[in-house]
């Protein structure tokens, strides 16, 4: 990651509540070369404008 790249979340309490669990249970069950999208509009707190988001663990 460089210094110009910024990830920003934001949202109401419900989604970002909603979005800290999910991602809370994935880090807590996923090997080391899982990963997981966070791009579907479908999920609750993503709006459609979002952008995809994949969440990994690096090594």
């Amino acid at each position: 990651m460089t210094e110009a790249q910024i990830l920003r979340i934001e949202g109401g309490r419900e989604a970002l509540d909603l979005f800290a669990d999910n991602l809370e249970g994935f880090a807590s069950e996923a090997g080391a070369s899982d990963h997981c999208h966070v791009d579907s509009p479908t999920y609750d707190y993503t709006a459609p404008e979002s952008d995809p988001l994949v969440i990994a663990f690096m090594k």
